[in-house]
């Protein structure tokens, strides 16, 4: 029960009593008077502790209340005629010399004060999102600043397994009119740099590949000439990565299997291959890992193995039980990945889930694989197919026409892709090492077996602040109420109503650089704590965009009525009701004494 309820509760039962106290009376002269007098006693009470209010219609003022955010143009100010000016930073408010303007602690709590307040002009980089969610009826007129110099937008992972890059990609305006180099930079030492040129907005994209394992801090450095124009905080964490299982079958020994296998075992992969010599018989290879009788595949070998790499004759010739066998594991979570032969494929078989087309080529094609800087992947003239796109696909290589290469669909929690490239070992033999490279890489990740954490644990915000609200983000296997703290810092976590094993904290983190949230089975998750001076011109993109955002969806809801008129609830003053409860219990006390 809310407190207004159990007030209304008291003052009913209240009046109630001092009704049957009044009928009883043997002194009945003046009882509607005094029974009159009782109630309204009863009502003040009850409004001096929920106050009423009347609704009325204010007209929106007519000057123009203008918020001042960093970067704000002073020409800007020449459009407006009556202007007021407020601000929330301190920097700003004796930025304008005569017209200063007002600095306000909050502005959700400015406008409460203000409610004729019907449009808020706000010049500068905006306000973030945050701020904005505790804007209500009001409509906000962006006049944004010019996108300032430095980053727009940037990425990288904050979590990769040890061999594989770093990659740190996006886009920087550059509004000096001279040149500056990006650099990325760990431990004094430069691993990949960037130019971008003088009055422009360009993408960048730098790679290292770490050697170190755990909790990692690189630098991303703006030069220009012999000046560091800013220096920011790559977090990352490097981690141990478990080598992949891979079972390799072969209808009979070919290049593009010998190629693939030397790729693998120089990976570190562990490889099982079976090859096919005469009918019912094969030889076997293991690479980085112990024998296994390779003869029959059932359940108990194939739960060894992440990966399953086969062409489709080898397939095809599996009897039934292994065919189901290998249906049943690829549900279960296991990758399959076929090679094309032919242009069409063979009917029963796992590939007849993808339609073939042959492809006559006048001349060699090319692909570019996603997240690739080498140099395009040439395709022969002859024997290539392609794959008819449907519904349900995830198409993984294109060639530059369009053409679908290599192609993937859900098996349940398992993965099956099918690819068209059989001859990908002349890539090598070109001298294409990193376009191989990364061809099968990309490959094999989104065809290997996903596990699946227990717990996962992430923080919501990409560049959280040190003294600011992070958001811990949790999932578990159950229902129960996970025990989660930092330091010596209990956080309570909030229960999801349509997901009970997702939760959701939150948290003020004191100290800048790593924090750690830790569980109560001593799982432990690490998160980097940024300084608020960091990044700063992403922060201020993030706020125009989210500024403009937000203004362009209260303008799609609003109507020309509603900015002229406003409706506005004022409470009706207390001082109002204790008179008229001292006047009620003054009446009864002279008609008891006096009348």
């Amino acid at each position: 029960m809310g407190w207004e309820h159990l007030i209304v509760l008291i003052s009913a039962l209240l009046a109630i009593l001092l009704i049957l106290k009044e009928t009883r009376r043997k002194k009945r002269k003046n009882i509607v008077l005094r029974l009159v007098a009782s109630i309204l006693a009863v009502l003040a009470l009850a409004f001096i502790a929920l106050p009423p209010s009347y609704k009325t219609d204010q007209k929106a003022l007519k000057k123009d209340f203008i918020l001042l955010t960093e970067g704000f143009s002073k020409d800007s100010l020449a459009k407006f005629t009556n202007p007021v000016l407020i601000t929330t930073d301190k920097k700003l408010a004796g930025k304008l010399g005569t017209e200063k303007p007002a600095l306000i602690p909050s502005l959700d709590y400015y406008l409460a004060e203000h409610p004729n307040i019907q449009t808020l002009h706000i010049l500068g980089s905006g306000l973030p999102d945050e701020e904005l969610k505790t804007l209500q009826n009001i409509r906000l007129v962006l006049h944004p600043s010019e996108p300032p110099f430095g980053f727009s937008s940037v990425h990288w992972p904050t979590k990769i397994k040890s061999g594989e890059n770093l990659s740190v990609a996006g886009t920087f305006k550059n509004n000096l009119g001279k040149p500056v180099k990006l650099i990325l930079k760990s431990l004094s030492t430069t691993l990949d740099s960037a130019a971008i040129a003088p009055n422009s907005m360009a993408d960048f994209k730098l790679k290292s590949t770490p050697r170190q394992l755990g909790l990692a801090l690189s630098q991303l450095l703006v030069i220009s000439g012999r000046d560091t124009l800013s220096a920011e905080k790559i977090p990352f964490e490097v981690e141990q990565s478990e080598p992949l299982k891979i079972l390799l079958l072969a209808s009979a020994p070919d290049f593009e299997n010998k190629f693939l296998k030397n790729w693998l075992a120089g990976n570190d992969f562990s490889v099982a291959i079976r090859s096919g010599i005469s009918k019912n018989k094969f030889s076997t290879e293991f690479v980085n890992m112990p024998a296994l009788p390779l003869n029959n595949l059932q359940a108990q070998l194939l739960e060894k193995f992440d990966l399953l790499i086969s062409d489709e004759t080898a397939l095809s010739q599996l009897s039934n039980s292994e065919r189901l066998s290998v249906k049943n594991q690829v549900d279960a979570g296991l990758g399959l990945l076929i090679r094309n032969e032919d242009e069409e494929s063979l009917p029963g078989n796992f590939s007849g889930l993808f339609t073939v087309m042959p492809m006559t080529l006048k001349k060699d094609m090319s692909i570019k694989l996603p997240d690739d800087q080498s140099n395009p992947l040439i395709i022969p003239e002859n024997g290539i197919a392609q794959i008819r796109a449907q519904a349900t696909d995830q198409p993984l290589v294109k060639d530059e026409k369009g053409h679908i290469l290599v192609n993937s669909k859900m098996s349940g929690q398992g993965r099956i892709v099918f690819s068209t490239l059989n001859n990908t070992y002349t890539w090598k033999l070109s001298g294409n090492h990193a376009g191989y490279n990364s061809f099968w890489s990309q490959v094999i990740e989104k065809a290997v077996r996903k596990k699946q954490a227990e717990m996962n644990l992430t923080v919501a915000e990409r560049f959280a602040s040190i003294h600011q609200k992070n958001t811990i983000l949790l999932q578990t296997g159950s229902e129960e109420i996970p025990d989660v703290s930092s330091g010596e810092s209990r956080i309570y976590m909030e229960q999801d109503a349509d997901l009970p094993n997702r939760w959701q904290g939150y948290f003020w983190p004191k100290t800048e650089g790593w924090n750690s949230v830790s569980m109560a089975n001593d799982e432990k998750t690490s998160w980097f704590v940024y300084n608020q001076t960091d990044w700063q011109s992403i922060r201020k993109n993030q706020n125009l965009r989210a500024t403009a955002r937000f203004a362009k969806g209260w303008n799609k809801q609003s109507t020309n009525e509603s900015l002229a008129r406003k409706a506005v609830y004022t409470k009706i003053p207390a001082i109002f009701f204790y008179l008229l409860f001292l006047a009620c219990c003054a009446y009864l006390w002279i008609e008891t004494k006096f009348l």
